[in-house]
């Protein structure tokens, strides 16, 4: 990943916990790697532990943001929260593994967001 994509990646997180927090969850987690991975976003919807993938577009010229979660990634994401849960020894706890998808008009370091869509139980 080169630094304009890790930085639009940065901004997009932001304003994805942003939205995550008004619709009521709470954020455990950023940016938590293991060697399988990384997931963006950990949180918790009132006793469900939620696992968000964000992925932010300029355009919807060439898909959804959504479109752009491949199954090798999603399969990086249920092994990275394995590792989580395990790590964290949470057991019997329910999971999900939801989506944001932002598309906007990125200026410095702010967007103009267009769209912003939250995909529960994405994978």
């Amino acid at each position: 990943m080169n630094e304009m994509q890790t930085f639009l990646g940065k901004i997009g997180e932001k304003y994805a916990c942003d939205y995550l927090k008004k619709q009521g969850l709470s954020i455990r987690a950023k940016n938590f790697h293991s060697a399988f991975g990384e997931i963006d976003i950990i949180a918790e919807d009132q006793k469900t532990l939620v696992f968000v993938e964000v992925k932010l577009r300029k355009s919807t010229d060439h898909g959804s943001p959504f479109d752009f979660i491949s199954p090798w990634k999603q399969d990086k994401i249920r092994k990275t929260a394995e590792f989580y849960l395990l790590r964290h020894r949470i057991r019997n706890k329910p999971c999900r593994f939801d989506a944001i998808g932002i598309v906007g008009d990125v200026k410095g370091d702010e967007i103009d967001v267009v769209s912003i869509e939250w995909l529960r139980d994405a994978f």
